[in-house]
């Protein structure tokens, strides 16, 4: 059986993106947000009702990015972000949904290897972040 899981998808920040730290080193960051990603042609649309119109809705994909330069991608991204994002789909287990369902609950997310930034990008907070850690890590 062949080992191929990559993935391509381009979308529409659709959480404020956090930065978290890793367990395995406190240098590395785990970027994390939702990614709102409209349906392909051919799939069934889905839809809520606003009002009186009915507004069609995108799915949410749970991304995440682990890298020691997640703080500053973070810092470039801002919800409406367009981004267009290269990794692969894995699983994981939800503690928090497992305690309180009293059943394992196992979650899919995709794992970023990627991020470009194609649209709505926030270039001035992103460079002053990034001189910022420049000069802090130059300092030492």
């Amino acid at each position: 059986m062949a080992r191929l899981n990559t993935a391509t998808i381009i979308g529409n920040i659709a959480t404020e993106p956090y930065v978290s730290l890793t367990n395995n080193t406190k240098r590395t960051g785990k970027l994390s947000f939702r990614l709102a990603v409209p349906r392909p042609p051919g799939m069934p649309r889905k839809y809520r009702r606003q009002g009186d119109e009915r507004v069609e809705i995108p799915d949410y994909i749970s991304v995440s990015y682990i890298h020691p330069d997640a703080a500053v991608v973070r810092a470039h991204l801002r919800i409406g972000s367009q981004v267009l994002i290269k990794g692969a789909l894995v699983s994981r287990d939800d503690r928090a949904l497992t305690m309180a369902l009293g059943r394992p609950i196992e979650v899919m997310e995709f794992h970023a290897q990627g991020i470009e930034y194609l649209d709505n990008i926030n270039w001035e907070e992103g460079r002053a972040y990034a001189a910022q850690k420049v000069y802090a890590e130059g300092s030492r």
